[in-house]
């Protein structure tokens, strides 16, 4: 198991580089590379150099891009060729994310107008990337999302295990794999710990750790909110995961001045290593925790 971030709101306080470095020196292990709120031009001309001029100062500093974010601009209506620039874009995420190393590259599901079946038009968009995956060698998350009705609540877009599993099951590729958000079950009226009990840790591969107030996506520091995160870890190990934990945390960071943010990410880095995640592994055992896995340890301490 390593320790990531999503890299897009350090980004935005102290630019590209700048970020990835005070990254680092708050002990995480990776990045979660934001595609989704960069300008088109990125993946324009040239992409692929930068790409690779990226992945150089990633090995340079120890990080590691564990997985990516995808644009957001398609959708419904746009056609799914390399034609329509919204569809091209995510494909030529998943390159660039496979040239950063990322294994995993998160897309959104696509809303749908009333009358139209959300599952079958998106069962039609993400198998039109999926010859994409095998040639990039890189895998498809599928996240649990939402949007708000018409008085501004938080409704649920494939919000239960069920949904989920049942949406990849239909796909039936092994080049797609669920991503949760624990905020986004928790405002959609599924607390996080009964999402991941019903999934299991074969499809569940990513994992968006952000606290909220169960009203909207506020993307907090975990115990800044409702979230009960003994019992979301005692639910990962029931199932046995394994993968990576990326904090997913713009809400925390976004007001920070750009003074404070090596502070700030220093203390997300410390709270996640006291967290009781289900195994003992790599950087996470810079605390104070209580192991939930099978390997039997309790209580450990090692040197901050």
């Amino acid at each position: 198991m390593r320790l990531g971030i999503t890299l897009a709101p350090v980004r935005r306080k102290c630019g590209e580089m700048e970020a990835l470095r005070r990254i680092r020196e708050a002990r995480f292990d990776c990045v979660d590379y934001s595609f989704h709120d960069m300008e088109p031009e990125w993946l324009g001309q040239g992409y692929l150099e930068y790409a690779r001029r990226l992945r150089e100062e990633l090995e340079r500093l120890g990080l590691k891009c564990a997985q990516a974010h995808a644009p957001f601009r398609f959708q419904f209506g746009g056609r799914m060729m390399a034609q329509e620039h919204a569809w091209s874009e995510v494909v030529r995420a998943m390159e660039a994310a496979s040239v950063l190393g990322a294994g995993c590259i998160v897309v959104h599901s696509v809303l749908t107008p009333a009358g139209v079946d959300l599952t079958e038009y998106n069962l039609r968009f993400f198998k039109s990337l999926e010859e994409y995956c095998e040639r990039f060698q890189i895998c498809i998350g599928f996240e649990n999302i939402f949007d708000y009705d018409s008085f501004g609540r938080c409704m649920g877009r494939f919000s239960t295990p069920e949904q989920v599993k049942g949406f990849l099951n239909e796909l039936n590729s092994p080049w797609f794999a669920a991503c949760l958000d624990v905020g986004h079950a928790a405002i959609a009226g599924e607390k996080p710990e009964h999402f991941i009990r019903g999934m299991d840790a074969d499809t569940l591969r990513l994992l968006h750790i952000q606290d909220t107030d169960y009203m909207d996506d506020r993307h907090q520091l975990p115990y800044l909110g409702l979230h009960d995160w003994e019992e979301i870890c005692r639910a990962l190990a029931e199932i046995g995961y394994s993968g990576d934990v990326t904090f997913e945390i713009p809400g925390y960071l976004r007001r920070m001045p750009p003074e404070l943010i090596p502070e700030a990410l220093a203390l997300a880095g410390e709270l996640a290593a006291l967290l009781p995640w289900p195994v003992c592994a790599g950087s996470l055992q810079r605390g104070k925790w209580t192991c939930l896995s099978s390997c039997g340890a309790a209580g450990i301490s090692t040197p901050a």
